[in-house]
């Protein structure tokens, strides 16, 4: 009997590129795979359908669904995607019955930006992380500095896993197109401290350039009231890159909504230049490791990243694009000037990305998936 994994998240299994790869893996060696995702009126097929869709009460609701189920689905693997399944599951395992659980921390949750001036939701997820990670059997993340620090903190060893494509036939859009389109591209959840509302201002400085945002989150209907102000804003100086016409910037910023994988790589291969920018006032962000990163990189598409530890590492073995200092809309677009402005420079960052996807995909980064799954003697 093949052995059996049951995954649980409070994401979309649709829209989750990192989980749909963790199922094609398992699957790969043997095993099945049941996946215990949100249903929401966009996604149906979820199997989770909390009473609300956000907020306190929505995870509240959520946990206490999987702490009802988790017991009425044996499987030979439970796999925590995130601590936000945590409570369900260990309010539903307790007592136990030896099922070994892997914990996967994709980011470090107390230190997220929504929590930074909630210090009691902060102290509560803290000790949620804690008890979670010695609750677990084995544990992964998605980064070296992570792994750093849950293990100084907590003690048990984290293998990495980055969240990394799968490596497929290269998009080839010409250099020249790329750079005559001007397109400035930024996939993922559109939340607080992703730099957006600094991309919108920095169409003051980039004349005839324009910006697409694919995804959807919490501060959408913020960003579009930015554009509706930033129309109206008068940039003076054409020496600064102004060029002080906003006439139709509305249409200038494109909002595609969520994607799926394969029409988030159809995009990014039209883009000109990539965005991946974080608040550093967020510790879970300044030691993070985004997906867009690899993602960008496996379109060919040279992109702006923040100077954080993770970036500052890799782009020592391939230079993909620019790092900047601030979440300034001036520095932003004299950063998107200098890669876009040097044909020579922009055509090798291309070079650097086609590099460096035959080092980061999938194929090659499962093998340690594999060995976890071999580590808790399930499947192997």
């Amino acid at each position: 009997m093949k052995p059996s994994v049951s995954i649980w998240t409070t994401s979309q299994l649709a829209y989750d590129q990192r989980i749909r790869r963790i199922i094609s893996t398992i699957e790969s060696i043997g095993g099945t795979v049941a996946v215990w995702d949100r249903k929401t009126a966009a996604y149906p097929e979820g199997k989770i359908e909390p009473r609300w869709n956000h907020g306190p009460g929505m995870y509240l609701d959520y946990n206490r669904r999987i702490a009802g189920l988790v017991n009425q689905h044996k499987t030979d693997l439970i796999y925590a995607a995130d601590i936000d399944v945590m409570p369900g599951l260990m309010w539903g395992l307790r007592g136990g019955d030896g099922t070994p659980l892997l914990l996967d921390l994709h980011e470090w949750y107390p230190e997220v930006i929504e929590l930074e001036k909630k210090p009691l939701k902060r102290a509560l997820w803290r000790w949620v992380e804690r008890r979670s990670v010695a609750f677990a059997t084995a544990h992964m993340t998605v980064n070296q500095s992570l792994k750093r620090i849950f293990e100084a903190q907590y003690g048990p060893s984290f293998t990495v896993v980055r969240n990394v494509p799968e490596l497929l036939p290269s998009v080839e859009v010409s250099p020249e197109k790329r750079l005559d389109d001007k397109i400035l591209y930024y996939q993922g959840a559109l939340n607080e401290g992703r730099g957006l509302e600094t991309a919108v201002e920095s169409l003051r400085y980039l004349p005839g350039w324009r910006l697409w945002l694919v995804g959807d989150g919490e501060v959408v209907d913020q960003i579009k009231r930015k554009v509706e102000v930033e129309a109206k804003v008068k940039v003076k100086g054409e020496g600064e890159g102004g060029g002080a016409d906003k006439e139709g910037l509305e249409d200038r910023v494109v909002f595609f909504g969520r994607k799926s994988p394969v029409e988030l790589r159809e995009l990014a291969g039209q883009a000109t230049v990539g965005l991946n920018l974080l608040s550093g006032s967020s510790k879970s962000y300044y030691y993070s490791l985004a997906n867009r990163y690899f993602d960008y990189i496996h379109a060919g598409l040279p992109a702006i990243h923040m100077d954080f530890p993770e970036y500052q590492s890799l782009m020592k073995e391939n230079r993909v694009g620019e790092l900047v200092t601030s979440l300034s809309p001036k520095v932003l677009a004299d950063a998107i000037r200098k890669m876009t402005g040097d044909n020579m420079l922009y055509n090798r960052m291309i070079e650097q990305c086609r590099s460096a996807r035959e080092t980061y995909n999938w194929q090659e980064e499962s093998k340690a998936l594999v060995e976890v799954l071999e580590g808790v003697s399930v499947i192997g």
